[in-house]
């Protein structure tokens, strides 16, 4: 009774969350985990304030949480990785609720999106062609959500730097055997190595 009592103003899916989580005989999936702990914080703080709390349809439509707030509780159970896929929109709606559950849907999707342009962003030492950048996509398997390949070319910047390039064995083992007459690698204030001349050419 004192769990109907405290419960009363919850949706039915929000009730079921709570029973679930807090019966030792059932296993709570961890999203639900999350949500049944929020919503008895809510109802805890409630119960002891003073006054009825007011009716709602919904734990993720209540004051205390907010866009940010929803999302946040979003990431935690489904955090976003660059091969990883969102949830559906029954997970969605049963963590945060119908009034979040398109924005943590969009907002997961763009951090995605950002996460995997900065992924592909350095593609090897010379700038890819747009076939190659679309194979190597299809091979990480990403058929949705991909960055979009002219703007992944636009700004593509090479892996490494010219330090690294110049400690390559096989940069070395050129630099060996070449026959440059006037050309040697020197410190450069404030930019490292570099190659200059020592002659005219």
């Amino acid at each position: 009774q004192a769990f109907e009592t405290a419960t009363r103003h919850l949706s039915h899916m929000d009730r079921s969350v709570v029973a679930d989580y807090l019966s030792p005989s059932t296993s709570t999936k961890s999203g639900n985990v999350i949500r049944a702990r929020m919503l008895l914080s809510l109802i805890a703080g409630e119960s002891s304030g003073s006054g009825e709390p007011a009716p709602r349809t919904s734990g993720a439509e209540c004051p205390q949480m907010d866009e940010r707030a929803a999302y946040d509780l979003f990431i935690k159970s489904f955090p976003v990785a660059i091969n990883g896929r969102c949830p559906g929109k029954l997970v969605r709606t049963e963590l945060v609720g119908i009034a979040y559950e398109r924005l943590c849907y969009d907002h997961w999707r763009s951090d995605q999106k950002t996460l995997r342009m900065k992924h592909v962003i350095h593609f090897g030492r010379r700038l890819p062609t747009e076939h190659r950048v679309h194979a190597w996509m299809e091979k990480e398997g990403w058929t949705s959500n991909c960055p979009d390949v002219q703007q992944i070319l636009r700004q593509w910047r090479p892996s490494g730097s010219v330090d690294t390039a110049v400690d390559c064995s096989v940069i070395k083992k050129l630099l060996q055997y070449q026959r440059w007459m006037g050309l040697i690698i020197v410190e450069i204030e404030g930019k490292g190595r570099g190659v200059k001349t020592t002659r005219k050419f």
